[in-house]
């Protein structure tokens, strides 16, 4: 009798299947894995956006040349007048907040602080300005600062 060595139909079809399960399995796994990295990546920039933000409005918030502070009617953005004819205006347009230092009437810097926002909501009460913002993500923070006049 002939000894046959190799593999047969049904051990090629049995391989096949078990691979497919193998792959698609995996495929599943690293599906789910790059959604979560893609989300954490998502927190990781509105956490440095708003660092950003929170870094300027804390130094003009501290700051002794504040000569005047307004906040207009619907709350999305603040000046704050120095006495040193400077002026710095954060504002909410289209999503984003925009950070913009005039002297002169002359922009001197327009910056894009934070992207993808909900909402921002800019409000004074006596000397406490208190800002409350709500990124697309859901992340919101709430922080409250001491004019110093």
């Amino acid at each position: 009798m002939k000894n046959n060595k190799g593999i047969t139909l049904t051990s090629l079809i049995i391989y096949i299947i078990a691979l497919m399960i193998f792959v698609g399995t995996m495929a599943t796994i690293t599906k789910y894995f790059y959604k979560n990295f893609k989300e954490i990546s998502i927190n990781d920039r509105v956490t440095k956006e708003y660092t950003e933000f929170a870094k300027f409005i804390t130094e003009d918030a501290n700051s002794k040349k504040i000569e005047s502070t307004f906040v207009n009617d619907e709350g999305h953005e603040l000046v704050l007048k120095l006495n040193d004819l400077t002026t710095h205006r954060y504002k909410l347009k289209d999503n984003t907040i925009y950070y913009t230092e005039i002297q002169n009437g002359t922009a001197l810097k327009d910056i894009t602080l934070c992207n993808d926002v909900n909402s921002c909501t800019f409000s004074l009460s006596e000397n406490i300005l208190t800002v409350s913002i709500i990124f697309k993500g859901g992340n919101q923070y709430t922080t409250s600062y001491t004019i110093q006049k």
